[in-house]
């Protein structure tokens, strides 16, 4: 048949020939299109130009009820994994042909195009299970399928007639490798599928693909004998370099490695029987081993089970000082043990203000114990929390795995003691200010204004302000002090209005504000000097008063304005020559505080030293008294003494009376 050529089958449908897909033991395949547009593959059954020699018409007509055979089989559905028949086709040289789907791909193209150890073992598993249903007889790449949807479909399974002709056949058709046991004969057996399906992964592992047709690479096949030491090893290497290139799980990679190498030494092994430990007798032990291998390249947590409270919880509530505990159960893949897992922990505390509500749990433990199911039993106890309401979730991923972690969700209160307080939030803290630019310059003693909002920025310091007079702070009238100490005013200071100058308005003698323009600055031309000190007149206590400070009257002097100077020049800037020289406090006596009530101390009569001390007694016993009583222990060291000095004095006393 050629490309172009149409034919009808049996049901009535025309068909298309299209390109030619290759050539088998008996018969050729060949794309085919529907008028509809759906295609199919349609093999047609070798004929005597097909074949050579002088059996060559027999053979022909053999392959022609190989044909029939293989429809027969599919028709009545001897085995689920064969494919689907669309229609059967017998054309006017008496070939026969049949139609099934055209699937996506075999495993020999997905070996040619370096299919990954992970998908090819996969593919190999679905295999074995399908032939537990029946044997294939002959397994091989080619004859592996696979469907959009990742279902295996298996084609040319060997039949009663083929089988007659099998040696006759493969002698005239092209070099194929044959993946059949060395001791092969007769009718197949399961044995013959395990084998096959082993050698097929030792060509993945030492196949090299040269060209993108699959028909033309001729794979490796496993040597009789079965494997030796140094293939062993050499297929471990490979393991491990196709793991190792396919970015896999890095933990489990020797294991993989050596679990390969034990899997085609006895599945490939010179000795049938007895099994074990030589081959594998059914498909269904080497499934097994195949699905392990997928398991172990591609790890992970299949499922986590319900998080479940400690017995102590009642309507998950536990109860005063109890710690809270819950367990969950995981399930993994095969050949995975505690060692290989990573749990983690995350509380969330429900009662919590805002988006902060992640409680840290650093000392959190946890046993692991496997279950009766198979599962691992995970039992977690939690630290100390404060009373309240969490919930808790629980995730378990495989050490080094890429996959996302298995998680379960869980939650539980915790009942608070009686009397329990719970404990205040401290407040966020404050941001201090920026330190103000004079605070660094050298202090004189002197308060500083603060900068008014609305002044200007070209004088980088404010302007300096004379001092306050003693007893008068400023604006504030002078506190009425009852009960207190009678002091004299400063002579030196005026009192009259009229001879203080008015506040000025010079530019810059109000650079920074009303607060500044209040309290014009001293010229340093005519310092004032310090006055005088005046001495104090004794202490009196009014009997009938009480010693207390007396609020300010609610209309206060205004205070008196001093004459304003000249203003510094820049150049003087803060030197001490600018202000008025202060005398030091050892130099000058406090300065006076008048109280207001002087007129009324003077009517009092003396009634002695306000402070207790004894008088009428000579000076140095004052002091001795006065000192007693400002320190207790020189008073204790002085008692004691006394008393040791009486004990020596009764001692020599009553030595005396003895003598």
């Amino acid at each position: 048949m050629k490309t172009g050529v149409s034919f009808t089958d049996m049901q009535g449908t025309a068909w298309t020939v299209g390109q030619e897909l290759g050539r088998g033991s008996f018969a050729r395949s060949f794309v085919a299109r529907s008028a509809s547009g759906r295609e199919a593959v349609v093999k047609i059954a070798l004929t005597a130009d097909d074949l050579f020699g002088d059996e060559a018409a027999s053979l022909a007509a053999a392959c022609s009820d190989i044909v029939k055979e293989q429809a027969t089989f599919m028709r009545e559905r001897h085995r689920p994994w064969l494919p689907d028949l669309l229609g059967e086709v017998e054309l006017p040289s008496g070939s026969r042909g049949l139609l099934i789907p055209r699937y996506g791909a075999s495993l020999a193209t997905r070996l040619n195009t370096s299919a990954t150890l992970l998908s090819v073992l996969r593919i190999l598993t679905r295999a074995a299970q399908l032939c537990e249903s029946g044997v294939h007889g002959n397994l091989r790449a080619e004859n592996l399928l696979l469907a959009e949807d990742d279902r295996v479909v298996l084609t040319d399974p060997l039949t009663p007639v083929w089988l007659l002709h099998a040696d006759r056949l493969r002698t005239r058709s092209p070099e194929r490798p044959v993946l059949r046991p060395p001791e092969a004969d007769g009718h197949p057996a399961s044995m013959w599928d395990t084998y096959a399906l082993c050698a097929t992964v030792y060509q993945a592992l030492l196949f090299t693909p040269k060209s993108n047709e699959p028909r033309r690479e001729v794979r490796p096949t496993p040597p009789a004998a079965g494997l030796d030491k140094s293939t062993l090893a050499l297929l471990k290497d490979k393991v491990l370099a196709r793991l190792d290139q396919e970015q896999g799980n890095p933990r489990f990679a020797p294991r993989v490695a050596d679990r390969v190498k034990a899997l085609l030494d006895r599945g490939l092994s010179g000795q049938a029987l007895p099994s074990p430990p030589y081959r594998f007798e059914q498909p269904a032990a080497l499934r097994e081993r195949l699905s392990d291998l997928v398991d172990l390249i591609d790890p992970r947590v299949t499922s986590v089970g319900k998080v479940l409270l400690s017995a102590k919880a009642e309507d998950d509530v536990f109860g005063e000082g109890e710690a809270p505990a819950f367990s969950t159960t995981v399930t993994c893949t095969e050949g995975i043990t505690q060692e290989d897992l990573a749990a983690g922990l995350l509380v969330r505390d429900l009662d919590a203000d805002g988006d902060d509500d992640r409680v840290p749990v650093p000392d959190a433990q946890y046993t692991v114990k496997p279950h009766p199911s198979g599962r691992l039993r995970f039992d977690f106890t939690l630290p100390e929390l404060r009373p309240g309401r969490y919930t808790v979730r629980i995730a378990f991923a495989v050490k080094d795995s890429s996959r996302e972690p298995i998680t379960a969700d869980g939650h539980f209160e915790l009942r608070p003691p009686p009397g329990y307080v719970p404990p205040a939030d401290e407040p966020p803290p404050e941001a201090s200010a920026l330190p103000f630019p004079a605070s660094q310059r050298p202090s004189l003693g002197l308060e500083v204004p603060r900068f008014d909002e609305q002044a200007g920025l070209d004088d980088p310091f404010p302007t300096p302000i004379a001092p306050s007079d003693a007893g008068n702070d400023g604006d504030a009238p002078p506190p009425v002090l009852r009960g207190a100490v009678a002091v004299a005013t400063d002579p030196n200071i005026r009192t009259n209005e009229a001879e203080l100058d008015p506040p000025t308005s010079e530019p810059g003698a109000s650079a920074h504000g009303s607060a500044v323009a209040a309290v014009p600055s001293i010229a340093p031309s005519a310092p004032t000097p310090p006055p005088a000190p005046a001495a104090s007149p004794r202490l009196q206590v009014a009997p009938s008063l009480d010693h207390t400070l007396e609020a300010p009257s609610p209309t206060p002097t205004p205070a008196p304005s001093v004459p304003r100077g000249p203003e510094p020049t820049p150049a003087q800037g803060y030197s001490p020559g600018t202000w008025e020289s202060l005398p030091s406090p050892s130099a000058q006596a406090p300065p006076p505080l008048s109280t207001g009530h002087d007129d009324l101390l003077d009517d009092l009569p003396d009634l002695g030293d306000p402070l207790g001390r004894p008088s009428g007694l000579p000076e140095p016993i004052q002091r001795l008294i006065h000192t007693l009583r400002d320190n207790p222990w020189i008073a204790m060291g002085v008692l004691m003494a006394g008393l040791v000095g009486l004990l020596l004095v009764t001692g020599i006393l009553f030595q005396a009376c003895a003598s």
